[in-house]
């Protein structure tokens, strides 16, 4: 059973192994998340292909996302029943 339910938009490319999906969440910054688990691609290096190199970079869930910015992703969008 869900405990939250959050409508947003994504953006989703793919380039070979990679996938890139921009996310656009209620009470935050949009961002992007890319998926290269599968790939044998370098993250630094693909960062500056892209010209991102100066962005910040972090590995983490939508909550520790959310966290980063000052909310609660479970108190924001928690399904009251």
């Amino acid at each position: 059973m869900p405990v939250t339910r959050v409508q947003a938009s994504r953006i989703s490319y793919e380039l070979g192994e990679i996938d890139f999906d921009l996310d656009c969440l209620p009470h935050i910054p949009p961002f992007m998340e890319i998926d290269a688990a599968d790939s044998k691609a370098d993250l630094k290096e693909l960062l500056a292909k892209l010209d991102l190199r100066e962005n910040e970079v972090i590995v983490a869930t939508t909550p520790e996302i959310f966290a980063h910015y000052g909310k609660d992703y479970f108190a924001e969008f928690a399904i009251h029943g």
